[in-house]
């Protein structure tokens, strides 16, 4: 309807409009009388009404537009017949190819990540340490004929010597702060299967020395063991957190036979450090009866973080040497000698287990090294049992056919 009015008011407008510029251009006519006026028809108002309503009356039916169809567009009923087409047309080779592949390679991404999954899983168990070797040793561990039974290389002992990881003592130094060596001069003790000794290194520390410390290690050196005991018992007393003193307790009473009061002082430096490792491993070296596959396990775990420890190896010689399995405790000697060199009763026990083997030319001459290094450096072992032993072998290897 507003639309109706609108065009109602522009007729009439356009007609006031048009009379007003005619009379502007002519002169107006003279009036008419009303009589003869008479109603002309809005011609133009009645057509555009007519052409409102036409488009009014279109508007007003809801008369549906048939949609054009794109000839691209498919009816509906063909559409999933073409889907099945599609899904069921057969792959071209390539796509054969690269599905076989991808199946292949994803299937072996999978079985490489299970087992290594099922191997990270496992236990190491740690094997037997492959240590250099110096000679063949025979199949068998039958002492030969001529090889010297353990009463025979240490008649103070029932069995091949077999020693203990040392514990470190106190060297003296010249000056308070100086560096002591890494390395001792100090003998490791040797021992039978029931009386183990120990050896006192000098200690790693950078740090003063006690003076009672200093003369107690000196005594020691001269095998002055009564002294020296004395001497370290006045420096625990002053200092009863000395690890020295204690340490060097411990070994001269291994050197007495004495393995539960060197057990006593292992436990007491390890009261003071849990951590200590060089009472750890002398203390795991006087085990308990029965220990001896705990025990060897143990050293074999620290020979893993450890391996150039040659107090670990001498530690391992022995238990296997106390189980009388000459052939590793062979090895394991050979590479405590390998890595101290100078230390006399590693090659003397490397001696024993060469010569334990029938190897007698071998033995020989590291018997003679350790009678050679018993000379500049202290040893433990019976020189005079070790000087009969060699006279022995050299008879015998000179009569060798």
């Amino acid at each position: 309807m507003s639309l109706l009015m609108d065009a109602l008011r522009r007729a009439e407008t356009q007609q006031e409009q048009a009379p007003a510029s005619e009379s502007a251009t002519t002169e107006a006519p003279p009036p008419a009388d009303p009589a003869d006026m008479q109603l002309e028809p809005l011609d133009a108002a009645a057509q555009l009404v007519e052409e409102l309503e036409t488009e009014t009356e279109a508007f007003a039916v809801d008369k549906p537009v048939a949609p054009t169809e794109s000839p691209d567009t498919e009816p509906p009923a063909r559409q999933p017949k073409t889907a099945a087409a599609l899904l069921g047309a057969p792959a071209a080779p390539w796509q054969k190819k690269a599905l076989y592949f991808l199946s292949g390679f994803v299937t072996i991404i999978l079985l490489t990540g299970v087992y290594y999954i099922w191997r990270s899983e496992q236990t190491l168990v740690p094997d037997t340490a492959h240590t250099a070797t110096l000679i063949e040793a025979p199949d068998t561990d039958r002492v030969p004929p001529g090889a010297p039974s353990p009463e025979t290389a240490a008649p103070d002992h029932r069995a091949a010597t077999v020693s203990v990881p040392a514990a470190p003592a106190p060297a003296p130094t010249r000056q308070a702060a100086e560096q002591t060596r890494s390395n001792s001069d100090v003998p490791q003790t040797t021992a039978t299967q029931t009386t183990q000794r120990i050896e006192i290194h000098r200690s790693r520390r950078i740090r003063a020395v006690h003076p009672l410390v200093q003369k107690a290690y000196h005594a020691y050196q001269q095998q002055h063991y009564v002294e020296a005991e004395q001497l370290y018992r006045k420096a625990l007393k002053r200092n009863p957190d000395s690890r020295d003193a204690a340490l060097g307790l411990a070994g001269i009473a291994m050197h007495q036979g004495k393995p539960e009061v060197a057990r006593y002082y292992y436990q007491r430096v390890l009261k003071a450090n849990p951590a200590d490792k060089t009472a750890r491993v002398a203390l795991n070296s006087l085990g308990n009866p029965g220990d001896e596959l705990r025990e060897t396990s143990q050293l074999k775990h620290w020979l893993q973080n450890d391996p150039d420890n040659a107090q670990l190896h001498f530690a391992l010689g022995n238990r296997y040497a106390a189980a009388r399995q000459w052939k590793e405790a062979q090895q394991a000697y050979f590479e405590a000698q390998r890595i101290d060199p100078e230390q006399p009763d590693y090659a003397f026990n490397l001696a024993i287990s060469l010569d334990q083997l029938g190897l007698r030319k071998q033995a020989l001459d590291y018997y003679r090294t350790a009678q050679r290094l018993a000379a500049e450096h202290t040893a433990l072992f019976n020189a005079t049992q070790a000087d009969n032993r060699i006279r022995q072998l050299q008879r015998s290897v000179e009569n060798a056919p």
